[in-house]
């Protein structure tokens, strides 16, 4: 778990702690949030099941994965490496990354080791991928897929994300093959929560449509927190952010 120097606003959501699961799972959370996570290797559809309703949920490549060591531990003493550590040819990156006007969180997992059975017991299944996540309050999460080795396919992994609570639940793959490459890219865009047959999400007698014209929020009934509802402000002349 790592502890943001600065949040990252998600659905108006301030995020002040990442934890990373090497199995390809990223879990963003609030500073309520106290919920202990497991390390889970066994992948599930992201579109039924609720991974954690406590956090906004990543997985940009949710398979059984490990870290592989680039020799045995046998070797390390005759190579000069002095820990188990040094000598790993995966790796996690985490970091601020600057695009020249955005500000991102980075994390980049570097030749993960997929334990699934290979076609041909020989090839090492590996496979690197980059997650970034704006800052700003863009509601967006960006994937990127590098180098792609063996076997590893989404036809042994799942792919998607889940906001706060699991209401939105979003699978771009479950056990597919194909629907991952050396350098795809894939974009995360958060919905705004509300339901599409409801007219007035939150029943503060604004449409779901007009709030979001108006910059309110449509899961928010009182916007500014002074007692009366977005709707009843706004029709009798009254500021509702304020």
């Amino acid at each position: 778990t790592i502890e943001l120097l600065n949040s990252i606003i998600l659905q108006d959501r301030e995020i002040n702690q990442i934890t990373i699961d090497l199995n390809g799972v990223i879990y963003l959370r609030d500073p309520e949030n106290d919920s202990n996570i497991y390390s889970e290797s066994y992948y599930e559809d992201l579109s039924q099941y609720a991974v954690n309703r406590d956090c906004f949920v990543i997985a940009p490549f949710w398979n059984d994965m490990s870290l592989e060591l680039n020799n045995s531990t046998n070797n390390l003493e005759m190579m000069g490496v002095n820990s188990i550590e040094e000598s790993y040819s995966s790796k996690i990156f985490v970091g601020d990354v600057l695009d020249g006007t955005n500000l991102y969180y980075a994390i980049q997992f570097v030749n993960m080791k997929s334990n699934v059975q290979s076609e041909e017991n020989t090839i090492t299944n590996r496979i690197s991928f980059q997650v970034l996540i704006p800052y700003i309050n863009s509601n967006r999460v960006f994937i990127t897929y590098g180098d792609i080795y063996g076997d590893t396919d989404s036809k042994y992994a799942s792919i998607g994300f889940q906001d706060f609570g699991s209401i939105q639940k979003y699978s771009y793959c479950y056990e597919e093959e194909g629907k991952v490459n050396q350098g795809l890219s894939l974009e995360f865009l958060l919905g705004t929560r509300t339901s599409p047959s409801c007219f007035d999400t939150d029943g503060d007698s604004l449409s779901d449509s007009e709030e979001l014209i108006l910059g309110l929020n449509p899961i928010q009934p009182d916007s500014d927190g002074d007692g009366m509802l977005d709707g009843w402000e706004f029709y009798y002349g009254f500021n509702p952010f304020i």
